[in-house]
């Protein structure tokens, strides 16, 4: 057997049908967003889809683009305040 990466339209896919099956709506251009401005194996993308929904209900916000970018600068520097001495 032959195992092949998935394509970005692949992985978009994905990601959608876990966001519809856990019960929330992605706005138009989150993934797209985070596919290209986040690491892009499925295992991270499917745990930043995990923390995006967690901070979507803990600020009672929808997920949409400006909440995506707000939650990956809190997690960059949360990640710059772990490696400073």
């Amino acid at each position: 057997y032959e195992v092949h990466g998935l394509t970005d339209d692949e992985k978009i896919a994905a990601l959608t049908l876990a966001a519809r099956t856990r019960g929330f709506a992605l706005a138009t251009g989150v993934l797209p967003y985070l596919i290209t401005h986040f690491r892009r194996d499925m295992r991270s993308l499917s745990a930043m889809l995990d923390e995006l929904d967690q901070y979507s209900l803990e600020t009672k916000r929808p997920v949409t683009l400006p909440l995506l970018r707000e939650l990956l600068q809190r997690e960059s520097r949360e990640q710059e305040s772990t490696l400073s001495p």
